[in-house]
C-alpha cells in the first residue's frame, strides 16, 4: 500500500529559493534603472507590475516612455492609474488619447477593457454630464453599441428619458436597428403598444428580429394575438428559434391550443430539440393522451434522424412516452415498444426496460435487460442494478456485478465494491479498494482509508500514510490528517503534526495550519502561520494576515502586512489599504497614499504631477519624482 515519496536533492535549494524571492521587495535602484534601460515594448508591462504594487508614480512614468511603443493600451493605463488615484482632471486628456489612438492600434485596442467608457466616468467624475452624454453619442453614432446603450443610460439617470427616446429614435431612422429595437422596446414598457409594434417590424427589417414576451403578452391582453401571429408569419424562417418557441407558449396559455401546436411545430422544425416534448407535455397535462403519445413517437423518429446519443435515460420523448403508457395501465405497450426501440439499437430502450419491470415487481426479468444496457454503455445501468441489489441485501451478487470493473481500476466500480465490502464487515479487504480507489482518481476514497485505519486502533498508522502522501504532494492528505488529529487529539496536536510536515518542506502545511488556527479563533498563531505561509511562496497570504489583523483593529500592523503584499507583487491591495486608513481615522493619510502611492521602499509617495500627452518628456528618460 505504501508508497515512497519522490524527492529530488535539489528541492531544499530551490524551496528556499521561492520563499526568498516571494518575501524580497524590488528595490528601488532597478525600477530606476528600467526606467532609464528598458526597452519601450518592455515599458506596458513593467507599468503593469507597478501598478498592482500600488507604485503610481513609477507606473504612469513607465506608461509615459511606452507611450511611443503602444499609443493606446499606454495612454489608457495612464487614464486608469491616474483615476484611480482620484484625480480625474489629470486622467481626462489620457483617456481622449487613448481614444484617439485606438483607430491606429485596434489589435492592442481589443485587449482595452475600458474602452469608451472610461472617458464617460471620467467626465462625470468632474461633473461634466453633458460633455458625458456628447461624447457617448459621438462613439454611438460610429458605430459602438456599448455606448449607445450609455447615451440612454445617462439621459435616463438625469430624468431625460424622452429626450433619450427622440435621440434613439433618430438613430433607429437612420438605419441603426439595435436603437430602433431600443425605441420599440421603450415605448413597449410605456405602454404605447402601437408605435412600439411599429418600431418592432422597423428593426425587423433591419435583420433585429428579438420580441420580447412583454410584446406578445401586450397583444394577448388586447385580444389581438391574430394581428401579431399574421406579422410574424411573414418572417417565415428568418424569426429567431426562441420566438418561435416564446409564441407557441403564449398561444397555449392563451387557450389556442392548436395553433400553438402548430407554432411548436414550427420551432422543431427550426431545431428547437424539445419542442415537441414540450408539447406532448401540454397536450398530456390536458388530458388529450393520444395526441402526446403521437408527438413523443414523432419525436422519438425525429431523435433517430438526427442520430442522436442517447446517454440519459431519465428525460426526453421515450422516456416521457413509457411514463404516460405505464400511468395509463398499458405497461405491455410500453415493454413492447422498448423491445422494438432496443432492436433498432436505442441505447436508452434496455435500461429503461429494466427500470419499468423493476417497477413491476418483475424483478428477476428485468435483471438481463440491465446486462444488456451495461454491455451497450449505459453508465447507469450498474448503478441502477446494484443499487437495487444492495437495497435487497445482495451483497455478494452486487460485488460481482463490480469486481470486473474495478479489477480494471475503473473508479467507480472501484470505490463501491470498497463500500460494498465494508458493509459486509470485511473491513481489511475494503481499506484495499478503498486505496485503490483513491489511486484511480478518486480523491475522496482516502479519507475512508484513514477512517478504516484509525477505526482498527492504528492511527498512528494512518498518520504515517497521510504523512507519506502529503510528502508527495497530496493535498487531501494533508487536510485529513490535520482534522483526524484535531478531531481527535485537539488542535495542539493537528498543529504540531502540521509543523513537521512544513519542516520537512510541505510548504502547503504552513496553509493549512493558518487556516485552521484562523478558524480557531487562535489570532497570534494563525498570524505566525500566515507569515509562513507567505514566506513559502503561497499566494494571497500577506493579504489575508492584513485582513484579519485590520478586523482585530491592529492598523498599524494591517498596513505593514499590506505594504509587503504589495512589494512582493501579491496583487492590488493599495485600495485596502486606504481603506485601513481610513477605518483608523487617519483619512488625510489615507487620501494622501491613494492619490500619490508608494515608493519601493514602502514611504508614500511625495506629490507628482503627471502631464498630459503633449508635455511628456521624450521616452526612456528618467523623471525625478517631483516632476
Amino acid at each position: 500500500m505504501e508508497t515512497e515519496p519522490q524527492v529530488r536533492l535539489s528541492d531544499y535549494l530551490e524551496q528556499q529559493g521561492r520563499r526568498a524571492r516571494s518575501a524580497a521587495r524590488v528595490p528601488a535602484a532597478m525600477w530606476d534603472g528600467l526606467l532609464e534601460q528598458a526597452k519601450p515594448a518592455e515599458r506596458l508591462g513593467i507599468a503593469r507590475e507597478a501598478y498592482g504594487r500600488g507604485l503610481l508614480r513609477l507606473a504612469f512614468r513607465f506608461c509615459e516612455s511606452a507611450d511611443r511603443a503602444d499609443k493606446h493600451l499606454s495612454a489608457a493605463l495612464a487614464a486608469d492609474i491616474l483615476h484611480f488615484a482620484g484625480r480625474p482632471a489629470e486622467a481626462l486628456p489620457w483617456a481622449a488619447k487613448a481614444e484617439e489612438s485606438r483607430a491606429d492600434d485596434l489589435v492592442s485596442s481589443l485587449w482595452d477593457m475600458g474602452g469608451a467608457g472610461r472617458m464617460i466616468r471620467i467626465l462625470r467624475d468632474l461633473g461634466r454630464q453633458e460633455e458625458a452624454v456628447e461624447w457617448a453619442k459621438r462613439e454611438a453614432e460610429a458605430g459602438d453599441s456599448f455606448s449607445l446603450g450609455m447615451v440612454e443610460f445617462l439621459l435616463d439617470l438625469e430624468g431625460r428619458g424622452q429626450e433619450a427616446t427622440e435621440w434613439l429614435k433618430s438613430r433607429g431612422d437612420g438605419g441603426d436597428a439595435y436603437a430602433a429595437w431600443r425605441v420599440a422596446q421603450r415605448l413597449l414598457n410605456a405602454e404605447f403598444l402601437e408605435e412600439a409594434f411599429s418600431w418592432f417590424q422597423r428593426a425587423a427589417t433591419m435583420q433585429e428580429l428579438s420580441i420580447p414576451v412583454e410584446l406578445l403578452e401586450a397583444f394577448r391582453h388586447e385580444g389581438r394575438l391574430d394581428d401579431l401571429l399574421d406579422w410574424l408569419l411573414t418572417l417565415g424562417d428568418d424569426l429567431p428559434v426562441e420566438t418561435v418557441r416564446l409564441t407557441a407558449e403564449v398561444l397555449w396559455e392563451a387557450g389556442r391550443g392548436d395553433a400553438a401546436l402548430d407554432w411548436f411545430r414550427r420551432a422543431g422544425d427550426l431545431g428547437d430539440g424539445d419542442a415537441e416534448t414540450e408539447a406532448a407535455n401540454r397536450l398530456r397535462e390536458a388530458g388529450r393522451v393520444e395526441e402526446a403519445l403521437a408527438w413523443l413517437r414523432a419525436s422519438v423518429a425525429a431523435e433517430d434522424d438526427r442520430g442522436s446519443s442517447f446517454e440519459d435515460v431519465r428525460g426526453g420523448a421515450l422516456w416521457m412516452a413509457i411514463d404516460i403508457l405505464w400511468k395509463t395501465g398499458r405497461t405491455d405497450d410500453a415493454l413492447s415498444w422498448l423491445e422494438r426501440r432496443a432492436a433498432v439499437g436505442d441505447r436508452r430502450a434496455p435500461l429503461t426496460m429494466g427500470l419499468l419491470l423493476r417497477v413491476e415487481g418483475r424483478v428477476e426479468e428485468a435483471i438481463p435487460w440491465y446486462r444488456i444496457a451495461a454491455r451497450v454503455g449505459n453508465s447507469d445501468a450498474l448503478e441502477w442494478i446494484v443499487h437495487w441489489l444492495e437495497r435487497e441485501g445482495r451483497l455478494r451478487e452486487a460485488m460481482d456485478w463490480v469486481r470486473p470493473g474495478a479489477e480494471a481500476n475503473n473508479v467507480k466500480s472501484a470505490r463501491k465494491l470498497a463500500d460494498l465490502l465494508d458493509a459486509e464487515g470485511r473491513s481489511d479487504e475494503a481499506i484495499e479498494w478503498y486505496w485503490r480507489a483513491f489511486e484511480a482518481g478518486d480523491v475522496h476514497a482516502l479519507s475512508r482509508v484513514v477512517s478504516g485505519l484509525a477505526g482498527r486502533g492504528t492511527l498512528t498508522s494512518a498518520l504515517a500514510e497521510l504523512g507519506l502522501q502529503s510528502r508527495a504532494g497530496s493535498s487531501l492528505a494533508l487536510r485529513r490528517g490535520a482534522e483526524l488529529l484535531w478531531e481527535g487529539q485537539g488542535l495542539e496536536a493537528a498543529v504540531s503534526w502540521l509543523k513537521s510536515l512544513y519542516e520537512a518542506g510541505v510548504t502547503e502545511a504552513a496553509v493549512r495550519a493558518a487556516e485552521l488556527l484562523d478558524d480557531c479563533g487562535e489570532t497570534g498563531e494563525a498570524l505566525v502561520w500566515f507569515r509562513h505561509a507567505a514566506d513559502a511562496g503561497n499566494i494571497g497570504y500577506r493579504e489575508r494576515g492584513a485582513g484579519f489583523l485590520r478586523s482585530a483593529g491592529r492598523f498599524e500592523e494591517a498596513l505593514a502586512w499590506y505594504q509587503e503584499a504589495a512589494a512582493v507583487g501579491e496583487g492590488p491591495v493599495l485600495h485596502d489599504a486606504v481603506e485601513a486608513l481610513s477605518e483608523a481615522g487617519r483619512t488625510v493619510e489615507g487620501e494622501a497614499l491613494k492619490r500619490w502611492g508608494w515608493e519601493p521602499d514602502g514611504s508614500v509617495s511625495e506629490p507628482w504631477k503627471a502631464p498630459p500627452p503633449s508635455s511628456r518628456r521624450a521616452a526612456g528618460v528618467r523623471d525625478g519624482q517631483g516632476a
